[in-house]
Formats: structure tokens, C-alpha cells, sequence
């Protein structure tokens, strides 16, 4: 064993304190690439880099920055043995900072570090039920279809002076795309109609479930999981701006507002997303849910060949949650 003295401490926000010792001996080992490393960025008069002998390079640079750069390599290495050995889930890199370093002595340390949060779900399959449960009102009437065509007429309309709208008849609804004639266009509209008013009611049954149990279960969410969420929004948000031929910087300037401004309105948002996530990353290992690996690998391939310097892990991720994610939902829509 290369440490000893491990003790871990629960912090607030999920977070942990990882406190202990690397052994001398353990540490000895890791002075010889050590040296090696501040050689290849050291210039010393008459040596070229990397060719620098250890007496002399210990002479210029001094025993101690040797023996710290000893210290960062050994804490690379024991760190991912010890919350192995500990199991500790991270999420994030840890803060680490040395308690104790000196020569021919164990190395003392501490490492904070973000971890997965304990999640306690509430009865879910019971709320997904009761929800599920709730009639919805699919009908689409004939005044519905009506004042959809009245607006697609009006927005065909190329003259905004023109007070008559476009007559609706054949030729009209041809060019609207692929209709042949005014039957066929509003029986399409109709049905067009009825799976969008589906979809939408699809939707609000599933942000209720997911409020339902979000609102039950005990979450604790670190500040972590939080910034992240704040960042993909952002990211997400800027490249929908870009579509539509604006800026992220013209836009802030257009309404007055900081980057900063943004990510505080949205940190409700934020929160919600993460807390999200959580709780059906947890349904999923409670229900043993995960997605077919032949619809994996067909979700990836297909956004790897628009994205093809997407980075193969990170899209695999995604496509794994956004599986597992539909799957869950499936799940808790069964529950009748």
C-alpha cells in the first residue's frame, strides 16, 4: 500500500474531503521523472533541455521544487486508487491541496471534491399513475381547423394592403405542398392538427409527472451539476441565436443584459434540469432501464457523419441519456 491515514469526511452540497498520507518511499520513486519533467522546461547555461544532469539541476531549481512536482505526480496516481478502494463516485476534479511536504517524509493531503448526490426517490410509479390516469382532450373541431386556415391564408398574403384574402381553392392549397386538392389539404391539416395537440398534451403529462416527483423526492444538489446545466443552456442558446443570423454579443447589447444577467434568470431552469436528470438517472437503475445497444450505436453513427469531429465518448454519453431519458418516460407512462 503506497498511502495510508485515509479518512473521509462528508461536506455540505455533496461534496467530500479525502484527507491523508502518500509514504516517503512511495514518493521517492516518483523524484526520478520528476526531475525528468522540470528538465524538459528548465534552461540552464551550457545544458539543453532535457540533457540537464540531476546534480546540477537539483543545484539550480532547489530540492523542493523537485520534491513538489514528486508530490503532483504521486497524487495523480493514488487519487483514482483511493476512491476506488473508498468507493467514491466524483463528479468534477478535486481540489487538492498539501498538508505536509517535506524531505524523507510521508506527504500529507487533502482533496475536496464534488460527488454523485444521494437521491431518495418517492413512490414515482404512484404519481406517473395518477397523472396518467387524468383524461385529455385531443378533439380538434371544425372551428379549430378554420381559424388554422384563416391563418395560413392570411400569411400567404404577399401584399399587407391587400384586405381580401387568397381564395381557398385548388390551386391555392397546391401551393402549400403536396395536397391535391382542398379536401385532401384540410383532412391532412386536420390530422397534422390532432398529433400536435397530442404531442403538446404528451409534453405537459410528462413535466407533470417529472414535477410531481422532483417536488416528493429528496434531492441534494451540488453547485456543480448547477453550473453545468447554466452552461449547456447557454451554449445552446447561443448557437440557436447564431441560426437566426444574430450574435450572442449584439443580442446581450440589444436587451441590456450580461452574460452573468442570463445564467442568474435562468438558474431556476437550471436547477429544475438537474434535479431532473437525477431523478430519472436513479429510476433507471432502480428499474434496471437502459437502452438496446444496436439503437446506440444507430444514434451515433448518425451524429457522428453530420459531426465528425464530435469526440466518440461524449457522444455516446448523450446518446445513452437521451435513450435511457425516453425509455424512463415510456416506463412511467405504462403505469396504468
Amino acid at each position: 500500500m503506497s498511502y495510508k491515514n485515509i479518512e473521509i469526511k462528508k461536506l455540505e452540497n455533496s461534496e467530500v474531503e479525502i484527507s491523508g498520507e502518500i509514504l516517503a518511499e512511495s514518493l521517492e520513486k516518483y523524484k526520478e521523472r520528476a526531475t525528468k519533467n522540470i528538465s524538459q522546461n528548465v534552461e540552464i547555461k551550457g545544458f539543453r533541455k532535457g540533457k540537464i544532469p540531476e546534480d546540477i539541476l537539483r543545484k539550480n531549481v532547489g530540492e523542493m521544487t523537485i520534491l513538489q512536482e514528486a508530490a503532483e505526480l504521486a497524487l495523480s496516481d493514488e487519487y483514482p486508487k483511493i476512491i476506488l478502494e473508498y468507493k467514491i463516485n466524483p463528479i468534477g476534479n478535486p481540489q487538492v491541496s498539501l498538508t505536509k511536504l517535506a524531505p524523507g517524509e510521508n506527504l500529507g493531503f487533502k482533496a475536496k471534491v464534488t460527488v454523485m448526490p444521494e437521491v431518495t426517490l418517492t413512490d414515482y410509479k404512484t404519481i406517473a399513475k395518477k397523472v396518467v390516469s387524468e383524461k385529455d382532450n385531443l378533439e380538434v373541431t371544425e372551428e379549430n381547423l378554420n381559424t388554422a386556415i384563416e391563418t395560413i391564408r392570411k400569411q400567404r398574403t404577399t401584399d399587407k394592403e391587400q384586405k381580401e384574402l387568397p381564395e381557398l381553392n385548388d390551386e391555392f392549397v397546391k401551393t402549400l405542398g403536396n395536397f391535391k386538392d382542398v379536401k385532401d389539404f384540410k383532412e391532412k391539416l386536420m390530422e397534422n392538427m390532432k398529433l400536435e395537440k397530442a404531442r403538446i398534451a404528451k409534453d405537459k403529462k410528462r413535466n407533470k409527472i417529472a414535477d410531481g416527483i422532483i417536488e416528493k423526492s429528496k434531492i441534494s444538489l451540488p453547485q456543480l451539476l448547477i453550473d453545468g446545466e447554466l452552461e449547456r443552456m447557454v451554449a445552446q442558446f447561443k448557437a440557436d441565436i447564431e441560426q437566426a443570423g444574430l450574435t450572442y454579443e449584439k443580442y446581450l447589447n440589444e436587451v441590456k443584459k450580461t452574460n452573468e444577467d442570463i445564467k442568474k434568470e435562468w438558474v431556476p431552469i437550471a436547477e429544475k434540469k438537474a434535479k431532473l436528470q437525477l431523478v430519472l438517472n436513479k429510476i433507471a437503475l432502480e428499474e434496471n432501464i437502459k437502452p438496446a445497444e444496436d439503437q446506440v450505436q444507430k444514434e451515433m453513427e448518425h451524429i457522428l457523419s453530420h459531426h465528425k469531429d464530435a469526440p466518440e465518448e461524449r457522444v455516446r454519453i448523450f446518446v445513452e441519456t437521451m435513450l435511457t431519458n425516453e425509455k424512463v418516460f415510456e416506463f412511467l407512462e405504462n403505469q396504468k
